[in-house]
């Protein structure tokens, strides 16, 4: 894989990664390496979640969340692929597979640019 593209994966491999943690209440610093995705992160409406490790219950329990421990499994989550420029790459993190997205072109007044 070329440097560029390497660069590319790592970035989309981090965003996804952020977005799963946020959605379960969990922070990078000490889940990173608890979830994974399959490489290379291609241009799909729906990203899946490769493996979710079982030690994350942990840090799920620590949260206080009684339902959380239906969380663990990769199926019961869909990282979905936002609609932005094609130089970004932006997703979010539903417990569900359904969501609708609407994109809205928002332009800041002159007095502000």
């Amino acid at each position: 894989m070329p440097a560029h593209r390497q660069v590319e994966q790592l970035l989309r491999l981090w965003v996804c990664k952020e977005s799963l943690l946020k959605a379960m209440g969990l922070g990078i610093a000490e889940c990173l390496k608890l979830v994974s995705f399959r490489l290379p992160i291609e241009d799909q409406a729906q990203i899946a979640v490769s493996q979710i490790e079982p030690a994350i219950q942990l840090h799920l329990e620590e949260a206080d969340n009684c339902h959380r421990h239906l969380w663990t499994s990769p199926h019961s989550w869909r990282i979905h692929r936002l609609p932005v420029d094609q130089d970004y790459f932006a997703v979010v993190a539903t417990h569900s597979n359904q969501l609708t997205v609407s994109a809205v072109d928002f332009q800041w007044p002159d007095e502000f640019s």
